[in-house]
């Protein structure tokens, strides 16, 4: 609208120069081709009087379109800044999320142990008394070690499911070391079973103590083995 009317008055001033700008009166002596240089002189003096008020429209337009530019290249850099430190703090609670699962896992895991390792420690402890005060072994001890050991079981399949919904990779690797419990408890229970028979209680009393390096043996690689499972564990991830 504003270059419309720019255009008008351009348009104005040549015409008014042009048609009636100069009038020659009657006792003017110059002659007719003198009047229309004169008119035209008139008319390049109003053109640039023009052009001297009205400012360089491709100057405005290209001074426009640099502002709109910049405007956009500040607008997206905004936008790109937002959308890169988005990403960088979703990947921030991602990671945040996961170091936290993986210590519960191995809480979880490391109390699993802990109540495996009470079960070992029952055991090597009656072994023990075979092999070092066989006469204090007596049916009355296996009876106490066999609710002592009742206990703990409780206690680790309770710590085996809390394991299992954390990680299942954690469980499948740590049931070899709860199963060796089993077992050797088992084996402390089949030999236990012929303490009842009073010519068998001294060879009873001798493999239990002949039992105890074993199982000892085995749980001082406890440790090892966990720290073993939580590392694997760690280059999985």
């Amino acid at each position: 609208m504003h270059m419309k009317k720019h255009l008008i008055l351009f348009l104005l001033l040549t015409s008014y120069n042009i048609g009636f700008g100069y009038k020659p009166n009657k006792s003017d002596s110059l002659s007719y081709q003198n009047a229309y240089v004169i008119a035209q002189t008139k008319n390049q003096l109003a053109q640039a009087k023009y052009y001297n008020r009205v400012p360089n429209s491709d100057n405005q337009f290209t001074a426009l379109l640099g502002t709109l530019i910049t405007g956009f290249i500040a607008l997206f850099s905004a936008f790109g800044i937002v959308v890169y430190n988005r990403k960088v703090e979703i990947k921030k609670n991602l990671l945040s999320q996961k170091e936290e699962q993986q210590k519960q896992q191995r809480i979880a895991a490391a109390e699993l142990i802990k109540k495996t390792a009470e079960g070992f420690h029952a055991i090597t402890w009656i072994l023990w008394i075979a092999k070092i005060t066989p006469k204090d072994f007596d049916e009355n001890l296996v009876i106490d070690h066999d609710e002592k050991m009742n206990s703990i079981y409780s206690e680790i399949a309770g710590a085996q499911i809390i394991l299992c919904s954390l990680s299942k990779s954690l469980y499948d690797e740590t049931k070899e070391i709860v199963n060796r419990l089993y077992n050797y408890d088992g084996k402390v229970g089949k030999i236990a079973s012929d303490l009842k028979n009073e010519s068998l209680k001294s060879e009873v009393i001798n493999k239990m103590g002949s039992l105890w390096q074993e199982v000892y043996t085995y749980s001082l690689e406890l440790p090892k083995a966990f720290s073993e499972i939580l590392e694997n564990q760690i280059h999985k991830s």
